[in-house]
C-alpha cells in the first residue's frame, strides 16, 4: 500500500516544523527520563496521525462519496 508508506512530511509540508519540534522533545524526555511527560508528548504526537493518513489516501484515490 504505497499510500501508507508517504510520509507526512512531504504530504503535509505544514505539519513538518511541530512533527520537528515533537521528535526533539521526545529525545529529550528519554535522555532525562521523564516517563510521563515522554507519553504525553507521544500521544500528542500521533493523535492527527489517523486523520493525515486518511487525507493522504483521500487525495490518492478519492473519497467514497464520489
Amino acid at each position: 500500500m504505497e499510500f501508507a508508506s508517504t510520509p507526512m512530511r512531504y504530504a503535509f509540508p505544514d505539519v513538518r516544523k511541530r512533527t520537528r519540534l515533537d521528535h526533539i522533545n521526545m529525545i529529550k524526555a528519554l535522555r532525562a527520563s521523564w516517563r510521563d511527560e515522554l507519553i504525553k508528548l507521544t500521544r500528542r504526537h500521533l493523535k492527527p496521525s489517523p486523520h493525515a493518513y486518511i487525507r493522504v489516501y483521500e487525495r490518492k484515490f478519492g473519497t467514497s462519496t464520489q
